[in-house]
């Protein structure tokens, strides 16, 4: 969560990157609208439903592990 509250100090809101105070974090499209979206909720609780009707605009397969996938990615590049 710190990092997530480091990042909303300072995204830039260009599709594609997030930037702290020293490196560049390179992100897919989906990455960001993702990480964006959790940066913008801090406090609350965030379920895959809600990422899934946020993230993508057409009725998704909540079966899908989607979003697991991209919550990893993103935490890997952390």
């Amino acid at each position: 969560m710190e990092i997530l509250q480091q990042l909303f100090q300072t995204a830039v809101p260009i599709l594609g990157f997030a930037k702290d105070d020293t490196p560049v974090l390179m992100l897919t499209a989906r990455e960001f609208v993702i990480l964006q979206y959790l940066m913008r909720n801090p406090n609350a609780v965030v379920t895959r439903s809600m990422i899934e009707a946020h993230a993508w605009d057409y009725d998704f397969d909540s079966i899908s592990n989607l979003v697991d996938v991209y919550i990893r990615q993103i935490r890997q590049k952390n």
